[in-house]
């Protein structure tokens, strides 16, 4: 058997001197923790896996500098010093109040202040990610809207908010 599989691959017999190759391919190994380029896109942003769901901008494409601040805001939100430290997040949500970045950070936001037992800023969070979120053309906007009023009524069926 073993030697008709051979025949298919013309005059390789089963008892040629075949040499494996064993060198090891030359690849940098993968970089440790949460790094971006200097001027990060929106694609390496959506890739970075900082919170439970990705990040991807919703009713418009964020320009370079929004990316590079949220960049730098995930990036200081990685090294908190605290679980229920958000100040990095928080300050990004302020500086950049129409960015199409919102709807997906207060998504996350809330599940992080929902783990972090900070229920009515979850409940605040959620309210205005399904609010941004709801009009939403694209899957991706759509999926994160309904995460988020589905976190929603989950608070609303435990007694909070509604």
């Amino acid at each position: 058997m073993l030697a008709a599989g051979f025949a298919c691959f013309g005059n390789v017999s089963a008892s040629a001197d075949l040499v494996p190759n064993r060198d090891l391919p030359k690849v940098a190994p993968p970089q440790p923790g949460l790094n971006f380029n200097t001027s990060p896109t929106t694609q390496e942003i959506s890739r970075a896996r900082v919170f439970e769901e990705p990040l991807v901008p919703v009713g418009g494409e964020p320009n370079a500098a929004e990316n590079a601040a949220l960049a730098t805001a995930l990036l200081g939100y990685a090294k908190r010093s605290g679980p229920d430290d958000f100040a990095s997040l928080t300050g990004f949500l302020r500086q950049h109040p129409k960015s199409p970045w919102r709807a997906a950070l207060l998504t996350d936001l809330g599940l992080e202040y929902y783990n972090t037992a900070h229920y009515s800023l979850a409940l605040e969070a959620w309210q205005e990610a399904w609010a941004l979120g709801q009009k939403s053309t694209n899957s991706k906007g759509k999926f994160l809207a309904d995460r988020a009023v589905c976190e929603l009524a989950g608070l609303y069926s435990r007694g909070w908010g509604g």
